[in-house]
């Protein structure tokens, strides 16, 4: 059970208040009635609210008028240090009134205040009334000297008589749904029933001695409803009678369930009620200061009992039911939370003696044990550099305010950036803090959690797919929310389970930026984010490393939704001696005397430590002594400590490759799974599996020996594995455990150094890349400008960089096979009419380029001339190309191939030439080769046979006369001449050959 610090408020009847810390009085101050007009003004339009400001306002005016008088001793003393610097206290605050006979005016309005509203500023405007580690009551200065004891013997189940009083008034269902709540915690819980009873009746059932006397119906000033009578009037039961059943029958918890509308007189009557019992002899009484909705009701209801039959303190479990409401409110857009009154008299609030259990949780608390594995070995509670999950949830600690304070902006917020340097518990705050709490608290399904990663529309599509039934028209309407401009988020949310709220964590947002290089995608998915904010349903956290948040502020939007941010700050005193501390303690083990100061004082002056720290432990707990179960000194200093142990363990990994060529697989591996960053800035990146393996290429045993390799790797927690879904299918992908790694082994660091110029120009190329892979690979999306230059002149040092994948290195070759560096002609468009097909379209734009290569772009043909010194990097790469997408086809070298088969030589032979022209495909079908002349086709009337054996030529040139022909034979249209030749002389050397082809 959690310890609590107790603070008392005592309001004395003229209004001077007297704060408490435990048993020493802090500064007095006095109630500030210059707030009172604002607070009535608010509270006659409370039931009117619909958004959080508006409460939050009424919160502030309670604060000035009861808490900023003493504020000095609430934030130093009480909150800050309890609340913000620790997680392993809690605050019980009660609210305490000076008794009177006669209360002034001030005393009666300062009583009747809902202070559950109070919000604190200083601590993102808290609700007093909602917070986790708060537990909030009413009481009089009296009582706290003449506290009433619980029970002192823990009885199962917890008893409760369920009273249904004037029940033809109630709305239809309502009696039915707490005793069917209450049925489900069955083995705790033993509900009996009793509807529409006389006073005898009442009486009678509370002989029986149950624990909890729980009250449905309504009420006046001074009196409960009971029975119908025959005109259909209640019998009205009076406090003062009622006191005596409860004080003869030993209750010691009464609930007052008004459950619909009423006057402002009769709102009062539960409170006044509540305040009468608990003076007289009740330990505590709940009551309900407003009506509240149906539904949520019960969310207060089944939680105040699961919480009290778990032996919890009767504050706590009220304050978890108020929570629960304000969760149901979506972001408190109703006045509900602030319903729930406790008046409270209990010692500590415990309704059982404390640590008192029943038999059979004693039992449970026996077979309490480390949790073990398979082999029955303790696992170990520490996470090296893989993050808390909620898998590992119970071994995390040392965060509970964060997850408090993410907690509270989603009830104010539909987008929670939390912000934090690398290495400051980001995501494990997230994962194993946040999403537990709220599926413990219930009224949210957490979607599961995703990763930009290079295609974060994709990320989103596999996301929501499961809610889209497996057909065409509706998975296309999924790819319309996600992809039409502008995304559609509310449509998508509709198609949605009838969940209350949906969370999506967005996890190392920043890889939207160092991995995703398509800025249409990286605009349509901040833009998708963007819209979580004018809907209700959907909220989003994501986790982003600090240094990336100027590349959010170049979107408006984006940079709006990080206005409101939580901010993670270095894991400091009580809450760092947790993180280490307990994991180690849930398991059974402890730290001998010294080892704590000593890694405290490793870790005193060091930023972004966390995961070095927690590397640091789990070699520490391998070094433990297991006889004694405890982690030592002698075993800190083997590991090197905080700051050595990751560069010592990462040696001897590395260490364990004993051939060159493998360690050479290890420095590749890590290199490319480096981002590398401006200046000596780099962070992780995430590859394919196969993208690694492509590293040696096809040979069947190399591949098998790398794999080994990776696997070493991945087994000794250096790299992690996960599978991404791409275009339907799972694929294995692997990243660095952690970018700890990057600074914190000495020979990456090392590595990486080296070359540095080129592995920034490496970088350059796999975003290029990246970019040309989600464009289908068009032509236009290769490698332009200076980027293409500057590979041209290092293509060789490229070649032999480590830490450019092989499918990065075929893109640099591709570029540079659509470019002449001879001419500077760009053959990209080219390149795309090829692969697409369009052959005449590519015929034309052959003709363009080889134009171009002369300078004469308004020519419609080329002369002989032409080609005695045309370049001879075009001619190759636009054979090259034709080769390439025409499977051998078409091409100039093809041309001479075909020619000579057909006995083609320098001399011109008519026929073998009319064999030719069938043989590409010119020929039109109604010539024919008896002696009559045959008839070309024009250029302008070309088309293509595409069943004839091999292709046409790829140019398009106009002579006059045969030229006899060297190495290279070169075939074309004339134009309005009857007949084509083949042609091109080329006496220069430096011009190309059949040879260089």
């Amino acid at each position: 059970m959690s310890e609590f610090i107790n603070y008392t408020i005592t309001v004395r009847n003229k209004g001077e208040i007297v704060p408490q810390i435990g048993d020493s009085e802090s500064q007095h101050g006095q109630f500030k009635e210059e707030f009172l007009e604002d607070i009535e003004q608010s509270l006659s339009l409370l039931e009117k609210y619909t958004k959080r400001e508006q409460f939050t306002y009424l919160g502030k005016k309670l604060f000035k008028a009861l808490l900023e008088p003493v504020a000095v001793s609430f934030a130093g003393q009480v909150w800050t240090r309890y609340i913000i610097e620790s997680e392993l206290t809690n605050l019980r605050i009660r609210i305490v009134f000076e008794e009177v006979n006669e209360p002034t005016k001030l005393a009666s309005q300062i009583i009747n205040l809902p202070w559950e509203f109070l919000c604190y500023p200083d601590d993102n405007d808290t609700f007093l009334g909602t917070h986790s580690r708060v537990a909030l009551s009413y009481s009089y200065q009296n009582w706290l000297n003449n506290p009433l004891d619980g029970y002192a013997v823990r009885e199962s189940p917890l008893r409760v008589l369920f009273v249904h009083g004037h029940p033809k008034k109630l709305p239809v269902g309502f009696a039915d749904r707490v005793p069917k709540i209450l049925t489900e915690l069955a083995e705790t819980v033993k509900v009996k029933e009793l509807k529409n009873p006389t006073p005898d009746e009442l009486s009678e059932a509370l002989k029986e001695k149950p624990h909890v006397l729980h009250f449905l119906g309504h009420g006046k000033p001074g009196a409960l409803a009971l029975g119908d009578q025959p005109d259909e009037e209640p019998s009205w039961l009076e406090d003062r009678s009622l006191s005596d059943f409860l004080r003869a029958g030993g209750v010691k918890l009464v609930v007052l369930q008004a459950c619909e509308g009423a006057s402002p007189s009769e709102e009062l009557a539960f409170t006044g009620t509540a305040a009468h019992l608990v003076k007289t002899h009740i330990p505590a009484v709940i009551a309900f200061r407003y009506p509240i909705s149906q539904s949520l009701a019960w969310n207060f209801v089944k939680t105040l009992y699961a919480k009290l039959a778990d032996g919890e303190p009767v504050d706590v479990a009220v304050q978890a039911g108020r929570e629960k409401l304000s969760i149901g409110n979506q972001s408190y857009t109703s006045r509900d939370f602030g319903a729930p009154v406790l008046w409270m008299r209990l010692r500590d609030g415990l309704l059982f003696a404390a640590g008192d259990k029943t038999p059979e949780r004693r039992e449970e608390k026996k077979e309490d044990k480390p949790l073990t594995d398979k082999m029955g070995e303790v696992i170990c509670p520490y996470q090296g550099l893989n993050a808390f999950t909620e898998e590992t949830k119970q071994f995390f600690f040392g965060r509970v305010r964060k997850v408090e304070e993410i907690e509270q902006m989603l009830n104010q917020q539909s987008f929670v950036p939390v912000i934090g340097a690398s290495g400051s518990g980001k995501s494990s705050v997230v994962l194993a803090g946040l999403i537990p709490r709220l599926k413990e608290l219930g009224g949210w399904e957490i979607l599961p959690p995703i990763q930009p990663g290079d295609d974060p529309i994709a990320k989103l599509k596999n996301l929501f797919e499961p809610y889209f039934p497996k057909s065409k028209k509706e998975l296309q309407q999924l790819n319309d929310f996600l992809n039409k401009e502008p995304p559609n988020l509310q449509g998508l949310i509709e198609r949605l389970s009838d969940s209350e709220r949906f969370l999506l964590v967005v996890d190392q947002f920043e890889e939207l930026f160092t991995l995703c290089v398509d800025g249409d995608k990286q605009k349509q998915f901040i833009n998708l984010l963007s819209q979580v904010s004018i809907q209700s349903r959907l909220s989003v956290v994501i986790t982003l490393r600090a240094d990336f948040v100027v590349d959010c502020l170049n979107y408006s939007d984006l940079a709006q939704l990080l206005g409101n941010s939580v901010l993670m700050p270095p894991l400091e005193g009580a809450n760092l001696e947790a993180a280490i501390v307990k994991p180690a303690k849930c398991q059974g083990y402890g730290f001998e005397e010294g080892l704590l100061g000593e890694i405290l004082k490793d870790v005193a002056n060091e930023k972004g430590i966390l995961p070095l720290l927690e590397f640091a432990l789990t070699q520490l707990w391998k070094k433990g002594d297991g006889e004694r179960h405890l982690l030592t000194l002698d075993g800190y200093k083997v590991i090197d400590g905080v700051i050595g142990a990751l560069n010592r363990y990462a040696d001897e990994l590395y260490g364990q490759f004993k051939e060159q060529q493998r360690q050479e697989w290890v420095k590749r591996i890590f290199l490319q799974l480096l981002q590398t960053g401006e200046g000596t800035k780099d962070t992780r990146k995430w590859q394919r599996k196969q993208n690694l393996l492509s590293v040696v290429g096809d040979n069947e045993e190399e591949r098998e020996a790398f794999s080994e390799v990776l696997e070493q790797l991945i087994c000794g927690r250096l790299l992690v594995t996960k599978q991404e879904r791409e275009d339907g299918h799972l694929v294995d992908v692997v990243d660095l455990a952690h970018e700890a790694l990057i600074e914190g082994w000495k020979q990456l660091n090392q590595w990486r150094q080296e070359n540095r110029e080129i592995r920034e120009l490496a970088e350059r190329i796999e975003k290029a890349k990246r970019a040309w892979n989600s464009h289908q690979k068009d032509s236009k999306y290769l490698l332009d400008g200076n980027l293409r230059e500057e590979c041209h002149s290092r293509l060789a040092s490229l070649t032999n960089h480590l830490g450019l994948s092989n499918p990065a290195l075929d893109f640099v070759k591709q570029s540079l096979a659509v470019f002449s560096f001879e001419s500077l002609i760009d053959y990209r468009q080219l390149d795309r009419l090829l692969k697409e097909e369009e052959w005449k379209k590519a015929d034309e734009e052959t003709l363009r380029v080889m134009l171009a290569a002369k300078s004469e772009e308004k020519r419609y043909f080329l002369d002989k001339d032409d080609f005695d010194r045309f370049p001879c990097e075009d001619l190759q790469k636009i054979n090259e190309l034709w080769l390439k997408y025409s499977n051998g086809k078409f091409g100039f070298s093809v041309q001479k191939e075909i020619y000579e088969s057909l006995g083609g030589t320098r001399k011109y032979i008519v026929g073998v030439w009319e064999k030719f022209g069938y043989s590409v495909g010119w020929r039109n079908g109604e010539s024919d080769t008896r002696g009559e002349k045959a008839k070309w086709l024009s250029y302008s009337q070309l088309t293509f046979n595409l069943d004839a054996p091999r292709g046409h030529l790829p140019c398009v040139l106009r002579v006059d006369e045969m030229i006899e022909v060297g190495d290279l034979v070169c075939v074309w249209p004339q134009g309005d001449r009857e007949w084509t030749s083949p042609v091109s002389e080329y006496r220069e050397s430096s011009l190309l050959t059949h040879k260089d082809l």
